[in-house]
């Protein structure tokens, strides 16, 4: 392979003069050329068999180089054999038994010697600087008589006559440029190297040799065409393509950001004497890297070797080791500038295809598609250009992208389409096509050159236009704008979306009628009668002024309408044409449309807007649909935030607390004989009051059935009756016959959603949106049921960061928040309430535990879940040695009035660092709905921990086994019923059965016992029947049919055991007295009796009476009867005693 490289002579003349060695017939050393200053010059001569060894096996390159030797390698060099050996045996000093006698007529052949005088020709003398550049330069034809480029050299009177303007041609020409002293010393004998790198950078003037070239679009044409208009290289936008070979491969560009396409990548024949010194050179060592984004796939392409012309200047080239089969040649024109002659070497080939002309086109004017099946597109290859030529003489170069795009597709423009995808087109080479008809298509590929015959006229366009305007489908006619030629003979015709031609439809008069025509997109099209003018086309829509669509309340979908049909809903749907999202257009359909409606109206956020960063913390969509007059504009959070009922390992695993991802339940019981030792798992007890009533504050909660339905509870009424999640309906839990419950974690967690994963989010969990109703609870003593309405915020305490990856739910940290998450309320700090540390008693299987007490009822109704930290010896509360979570009636509890009761239990989320004993420094903090974070520090000694612990002594046994008969003489008064109704009583109960179990209890420890003897006196007392009078008042007020004036009725209540026993009223007067008697004592009337208010209400227990929304009220003293009972309820929510 030609492997030779252009090189001025300044630096190497400020080293040495260069000059061709001879090749050698021997296997000589390459060592010391290997090593060698000139070794890259001696190696390629040696390879090429120009430069051959002495007989001794040496090269010798620095020994001086004689005439003969010198004649030896140019001959060889340029390729020269023929003989003047009677020219040979003029010259003395030439013998025809001589070794170089045949390389001196060969020489003189050649013409650029004559020899050193007329018979002499000094073969074995040393050859000087001045004669070895007048050799090549009369091998190149290289002179230049004026000699003023001389004056450069110091020494220029040295040069003989016979070399001034064969070394003044060199000189301009850039091969000389002499010593750094200024010097040329043409004078000075040059070493066998010096030879061989002299000759080695004047190649391109000695050989004639096939490059590949990058030749600009004009240049590469210009032989080609009969056109006046030179080609131009193609501008382009669409940066990436430019630079993908697949899409135009055989092009160039020379910028680097793939903002053109030069021209054309060709074999060229470049002749002796056509240097190419200024250009670029491309060899195996080059090397150029494009990263390119298509489809939204980056790549990164190395391209090497000749590949790297791709990317590189014009008129750069690689040298070819094999004559390629067609070429141009390059010619020097007495500018300095490169020509290029007509494509030689293979002939063209007919090619079968059928090609169609159509002047309406995404790529121009005008567009040639050439109908061609893959076999013959992959058979042609890399398509380096395309030539459409016409019957009327002229011809039309196709460059790529902008004209040629995948073989098949040929476009241009005629001055009327300016740009094409954003970029600029040029159209004065092809305007004169407008008119003609094309015959002949060219293609020149890698596989060789291929002709397409044709018959397709270019109907003229003249910058004609055609307007129609957009109207209602109701208003019957629109107006039509057409500036055509005088001569233009129109033709109109409609078609639809779907291109079916539409009848009905008349142009007449600038206007286009219609009688009856449906809502959606049209054509209009006018064509050229005669056929000279290429048609002219004009969409337009007929709409509808109605919008059957709307945002629906989470802004994730468009539903119908409160007035739309389904099918009215589907049209519009169907019919959307873009969504611009903050404003991008996404076109619905095409080649790059994006759908980001789907068909039943939901967003589709895997769509590409929703990849994108959200503006002001939203995507705002506004939806185009055709043939609606109306845009939709819907808004959407780039993130929701909302409550979610979350489980506690999903709670906690973000939390980085003991054991989070543990789920695992543990079988070992503690000491009260529940199964609270295991991990994040559910929790199951099987009293109400642990996981029912006070459960439902903030917790999730599952009743299982005996029938083998489930419930959720929401919120309780009174001890028996609450509101199941799922259907908002109220059950008795006696009636639905319970068998078991547990509870699952907690109910209304803060959590931040992506826009893009919200709706998957509300179909895997249960959520209330902000607007929308918490409610938890069941009030009783200190705590109070609760009735709040959402309104989550990015700064709402304990929000949590949902992630969903690869269809997995995780929670991210709660963080530390200055919002309350409750509309219209503020981050409420839990004031009063005050907790310590407890002396271990194990009463409920902790083995560590703390009790707030003070004002606690706010907290404790709020409180979701508790994290203890330990620090062990660290009394700065700095390093944490361990977090734990907990689980609500597992570890953390609160009463009605004996506080908030939090333990630490252990179990499987609960174990103590290796080399601690739970003693040090704790804190323990409560996180609770609407509250800012509760944090209590504390110490915990030996006192606090787990161990042997007393047994219930004797007098503990008498003075339980006495308060345990007291509870069960006022019980043994009730029925289970009652019982279940009187909260005071069913605490007692509840504490009555412990204390029966604890007596039966061999194992009942002294502490416990304790803590129960001191509950139960007090929950005796509240559970005593006790007789209570309360007063309310209320205002009796006529309705639509009373005649009576307005007056306060006041009422009194007496309540024994929570029961009310007797009610009586009183007010009104003497003119309302009577209408006040019957609603106190009933009457008959119409033969149907009516019972009074006080007998209906008398033996209800208070929380049934203050839930009543309605009475039967007495006929013929309705608003008494109403008043009685407004000023009953108001004594009893109010009492006043």
């Amino acid at each position: 392979m030609l492997n030779w490289l252009k090189r001025s002579l300044g630096g190497l003349l400020a080293l040495c003069m260069l000059i061709s060695l001879v090749p050698t017939a021997l296997a000589a050393d390459r060592s010391e050329l290997e090593d060698h200053w000139a070794s890259e010059s001696l190696l390629y001569f040696a390879d090429e068999g120009w430069l051959q060894g002495y007989k001794d096996g040496t090269y010798k390159p620095d020994s001086k180089i004689s005439r003969a030797e010198f004649i030896t390698i140019l001959n060889r060099v340029c390729g020269f054999t023929e003989r003047d050996d009677e020219a040979a045996k003029a010259f003395q000093d030439v013998k025809e038994t001589d070794w170089y006698f045949e390389q001196v007529s060969i020489a003189l052949a050649a013409g650029y010697t004559n020899g050193t005088t007329a018979t002499t020709m000094s073969p074995r003398a040393q050859i000087t600087r001045q004669e070895a550049f007048t050799m090549i330069a009369r091998v190149a034809g290289v002179s230049d008589q004026d000699l003023s480029v001389l004056d450069k050299f110091s020494d220029a009177d040295a040069i003989g006559k016979f070399a001034k303007s064969a070394i003044a041609g060199l000189t301009a020409a850039g091969y000389v440029e002499g010593y750094k002293d200024g010097k040329l010393l043409p004078k000075r004998n040059i070493s066998r190297a010096e030879a061989v790198k002299t000759m080695y950078s004047c190649l391109d003037l000695l050989t004639s040799r096939y490059v590949l070239m990058n030749i600009p679009y004009a240049d590469f044409y210009a032989a080609e065409l009969q056109n006046d208009v030179a080609v131009d290289g193609v501008t382009s936008a669409t940066l990436n393509k430019t630079r993908t070979p697949r899409l135009v491969g055989g092009s160039y560009h020379v910028n680097a950001d793939g903002s053109d396409i030069t021209g054309i990548t060709f074999p060229v024949k470049v002749g002796k004497g056509v240097s190419l010194k200024e250009f670029t050179r491309v060899t195996d060592e080059s090397k150029v890297e494009i990263t390119v984004t298509n489809r939204g796939q980056t790549s990164t392409t190395t391209y090497t070797g000749k590949d790297a012309l791709f990317e590189s200047a014009s008129y750069s080239y690689y040298v070819l080791s094999e004559a390629p089969a067609c070429y141009k040649e390059a010619t020097l024109g007495k500018d300095g500038k490169l020509t290029f002659g007509a494509i030689a070497g293979a002939e063209a080939q007919e090619l079968t295809a059928t090609a169609t002309l159509s002047t309406f086109s995404r790529y121009g004017d005008y567009q040639v598609d050439v109908d061609m099946d893959d076999d013959t597109v992959k058979k042609l290859g890399n398509v380096y250009g395309v030539i459409l030529s016409t019957k009327e003489g002229s011809d039309y170069g196709m460059r790529h992208l902008e004209n040629v795009w995948r073989t098949t597709e040929i476009a241009w423009c005629s001055g009327f389409t300016t740009s094409v995808h954003n970029c600029p087109t040029s159209s004065d080479h092809y305007k004169a096509m407008m008119g003609q008809t094309i015959n002949r298509i060219t293609y020149i590929t890698e596989s060789g050159i291929y002709t397409i015959a044709a018959d397709l006229y270019v109907p003229v366009k003249t910058g004609s236009t055609l307007e129609v305007a957009t109207a209602l489908a109701s208003a019957k006619e629109t107006t039509v704008t057409a500036e055509l030629p005088a001569d233009y003979q129109p033709v109109y015709t409609v078609t639809d979306a779907k291109g079916a031609a539409v009848s009905g439809m008349e142009v007449k008069d600038g206007k286009l009628t219609w009688s009856d025509a449906a809502i959606g997109a049209y054509t209009l099209t006018v064509t050229d009668k005669a056929g000279k003018y290429a048609p002219l086309s004009a969409s337009f829509q007929l709409q509808t002024e109605a919008m059957p669509a709307e945002a629906s309340a989470d802004n994730q979908s468009i539903v119908k309408t409160a007035d739309a049909t389904d099918a009215d809903f589907a049209a519009f749907v169907a019919a959307i044409s873009k969504v611009n999202v903050n404003g991008k257009d996404y076109a619905a359909s095409g080649k790059r449309g994006v759908k980001v409606i789907k068909e039943d109206g939901a967003i589709d956020f895997t769509t590409a807007p929703f990849q994108a960063d959200a503006v002001d913390g939203k995507y705002v969509l506004t939806i185009t649909a055709t043939g609606y007059e109306k845009t939709l504009t819907v808004t959407v959070p780039a993130t929701y935030y909302l409550y979610a009922s979350l489980t506690y390992e999903e709670y906690w695993n973000g939390e980085g607390v003991y054991a989070a991802d543990n789920t695992s339940s543990s079988q070992e019981a503690d000491s009260r004989g529940e199964y609270d030792k295991g991990g994040y798992d559910a929790v199951t007890r099987a009293t109400s009051n642990h996981g029912l009533h006070r459960g439902s504050y903030q917790q999730d909660v599952t009743i299982h059935t005996e029938s083998g339905k489930d419930y959720y509870p929401l919120y309780w009424t009174d001890a028996n009756n609450f509101v199941d999640r799922e259907d908002g309906k109220t059950y008795n839990k006696t009636e639905i016959g319970i068998k078991s419950y547990e509870i699952t974690g907690i109910k209304y967690v803060p959590v931040a959603v992506r826009a893009q994963d919200y709706a998957q989010f509300v179909k895997d969990y249960e959520v209330t949106l902000s607007g929308e109703t918490l409610y938890g609870g069941f009030s009783e003593k200190n705590l109070s049921a609760y009735t709040e309405v959402a309104q989550v915020t990015a700064n709402t305490n304990g929000l949590k960061a949902a992630t969903l990856t690869d269809g997995k739910w995780s929670f991210g940290a709660r963080q530390t928040g200055t919002d309350s998450g409750l509309k219209d309320k503020a981050l409420t700090t839990a004031e009063g309430a005050e907790g310590a540390v407890k002396t271990y008693s194990g009463n409920y299987g902790e083995f560590l535990r703390f009790d707030v007490g003070g004002n606690y009822g706010g907290l404790g109704a709020a409180m979701q879940t508790v994290k203890w930290t330990y620090y062990g010896t660290d009394s700065t509360y700095t390093k944490a040695l361990q977090t734990y979570g907990t689980k609500f009636a597992a570890d953390n509890w609160m009463h009605k009035f004996m506080g908030i009761q939090l333990g630490l239990t252990d179990s499987i989320r609960c174990q103590l660092p290796e080399g601690t004993d739970g003693t040090g420094y704790w804190a323990i903090t409560i996180y609770g709905l609407g509250y800012a974070d509760y944090t209590a520090k504390f110490e915990v000694t030996a006192e606090n921990l787990p161990a042997k612990v007393a047994p219930m002594t004797d007098e503990q046994k008498t003075q339980l086994t006495a308060l345990k008969d007291q509870a069960g003489e006022i019980l043994s008064k009730y029925d289970d019923a009652a019982i279940q109704a009187t909260p005071a009583l069913a605490a007692l109960k509840e504490h009555y059965d412990e204390a029966v179990a604890m007596l039966a209890n061999p194992d009942a420890t002294e502490p416990e016992a304790a803590e129960l003897i001191a509950e139960l006196p007090a929950l005796i007392e509240a559970a005593k029947p006790q007789t209570q009078t309360y007063t309310g008042t209320a205002t009796t007020t006529p309705d639509e049919d009373g005649d009576f004036t307005a007056y306060p009725l006041t009422a009194k209540v007496t309540v024994e055991g929570g029961r009310i026993t007797a009610i009586t009223a009183e007010g009104g007067g003497d003119e309302n007295a009577k209408y006040l008697g019957w609603a106190v004592s009933g009457r008959t009337r119409g033969g149907k009796d009516y019972v009074g208010v006080p007998a209906q209400l008398i033996g209800k227990t208070v929380e049934e009476v203050t839930a009543l929304s309605g009475i039967d009220a007495v006929s013929g003293a309705t608003c008494s009867s109403n008043s009685i009972l407004e000023a009953v309820q108001t004594a009893l929510k109010n009492p006043a005693a």
